[in-house]
């Protein structure tokens, strides 16, 4: 299969769905990996110039560790839009990827960026297959799967459940590579980075009788989708 996970950030689809995406990989699955704004705001001592050049070198060297594809769309951080740029740009990165399934970020997320991104996503998975909607890449033959990635948050009621216990440690060290969000997550928030994402993988591990899993939520698009469960 192709495989396209979408982060509003560069480094969400690490904390979010990297064991999953280590899963693909390792099943011979082609992945891609697309991240919507450069991190610019994601520190309190580097200018956003300058730090949107150190997130984007971090991006490419967690997909070249992973085994993806990068796909980097470049827009501000925390100003992410549902506009027609944006829009037009989402449809021809899934073009671009032609994948059968898409993990992205919930639409009921904290952050304003995520839930841009899921509105964003939805609605380009559908307009990738109107050949008449323009853009440098060809129009999709079907609709691929779309999957919401786990919020974290009480309210997230999963579907399905994902086994990451036997690549936990390499998703970990998948997300110590963007070093440049370990000092900015302890200083805004007075956790390390990788502490939430340990939790919530434990929590989700306890729900389904394993160690460390991650969890998503199908969403079911009426014009196309697979029926089958395409996660690993």
């Amino acid at each position: 299969m192709r495989v396209l996970a979408v982060g509003a950030h560069p480094d969400d689809v690490e904390f979010h769905c990297g064991g999953t995406l280590l899963l693909y990989v390792r099943g011979g699955h082609e992945v891609t990996v697309c991240v919507a704004t450069n991190g610019d705001k994601g520190s309190k001592r580097i200018p956003p110039a300058e730090l949107a050049e150190i997130r984007r070198g971090e991006a490419e060297e967690a997909a070249a560790r992973l085994g993806a594809d990068l796909i980097w769309l470049g827009f501000e951080d925390g100003a992410l839009q549902d506009g027609l740029a944006e829009r037009s740009a989402f449809v021809e990165a899934v073009r671009r990827a032609r994948p059968d399934v898409v993990l992205a970020h919930d639409p009921e997320d904290y952050h304003p960026d995520h839930r841009a991104s899921a509105s964003l996503v939805r609605d380009a998975l559908f307009l990738s297959t109107v050949p008449s909607v323009r853009t440098a890449s060809p129009a999709l033959e079907s609709m691929p799967s779309l999957y919401w990635m786990d919020t974290g948050a009480a309210g997230f009621q999963p579907t399905d459940y994902v086994d990451v216990t036997d690549v936990y440690a390499e998703k970990e060290q998948l997300l110590a590579l963007h070093r440049s969000q370990w000092e900015w997550i302890s200083d805004h928030s007075g956790v390390e980075i990788a502490e939430p994402m340990r939790v919530t993988n434990r929590f989700r591990g306890m729900a389904c009788g394993v160690r460390y899993a991650e969890a998503f939520r199908r969403e079911w698009l009426a014009a196309g989708g697979s029926p089958a469960r395409l996660l690993p």
